[in-house]
């Protein structure tokens, strides 16, 4: 059974108990991490695999920068990996309750004790689709999956920049998402395991990999942050949105309808 870690902390948590080797992509060599409390040269709230499981160019210079989905539920799941040497976590928390459903985005931070959110879904009827809010950006989960140009396709826009993306499920591998931009290059390709993948601390059931950077757009206002399980005040930093974060919800959003017929 795939364990979800309450926060961040039980990532932490783990790590200590292990030596973490990490592999850096980009020059080829190999450390070994003195201090695994060390934000950027651990994964403390994530996790470290060999990135040879998955790194791919697919036609671009640079391999590939590569995430990882730590179960089979898109609603509920850590979304765990590199960019870089910086790296990227996400968590995707749902509650239901009588009356709504509601998936949080959570985005890790340099202090493991500490994490924003970043982004929420709110569902119609528990399963079926309602408003995303993505920052201080608020729309229909439909305008996340708008329809492409064939049935596989569906399209979405990034929040308050508006470049247009599509992710593309695959005709002959059902399991495989690829996320094109407005002029029809390769981005980013998503695959489903056929079999959960062991790593040294979760079970790994998905990997995106990405050719892109992290977006420079900044919004004007801050995130709610948890702090040891504490909802705190809007902080006074400004949070960037990435393209990273919304391609993420967009696929999030259209597994959940591929899986479930929402």
């Amino acid at each position: 059974m795939v364990q979800i870690y309450a926060s961040t902390r039980a990532y932490l948590r783990r790590l200590q108990m292990l030596r973490i080797t990490y592999k850096q992509k980009s020059q080829g060599i190999s450390y070994l991490s003195k201090d695994p409390t060390t934000y950027y040269t651990t994964l403390t709230h994530t996790f470290s695999i060999d990135f040879n499981m998955s790194a791919t160019t697919n036609g671009h210079a640079q391999p590939s920068n590569d995430v990882y989905w730590t179960t089979n539920d898109p609603r509920n799941t850590g979304v765990i990996g590199y960019e870089g040497a910086k790296p990227v976590f996400f968590r995707f928390v749902t509650t239901t309750t009588l009356n709504s459903t509601r998936t949080v985005v959570w985005q890790g931070t340099n202090n493991p004790n500490v994490e924003h959110e970043v982004a929420w879904l709110d569902w119609d009827s528990m399963n079926h689709l309602g408003t995303a809010t993505i920052g201080r950006f608020q729309t229909p989960m439909t305008n996340l999956l708008q329809r492409g140009a064939t049935q596989r396709c569906r399209i979405f826009a990034i929040p308050g920049d508006g470049r247009r993306f599509e992710w593309r499920r695959c005709e002959s591998d059902p399991s495989r998402y690829d996320l094109y931009d407005g002029v029809g290059k390769l981005c980013a390709s998503h695959t489903v395991y056929l079999q959960p993948q062991r790593s040294t601390v979760a079970e790994l059931n998905a990997v995106m990999n990405y050719w892109f950077k992290e977006d420079e757009m900044v919004s004007e206002h801050g995130k709610r942050t948890t702090k040891r399980g504490r909802l705190l005040k809007s902080s006074p930093f400004f949070p960037s949105f990435q393209l990273l974060l919304t391609s993420i919800i967009s696929l999030t959003i259209n597994r959940w309808i591929d899986q479930n017929g929402a």
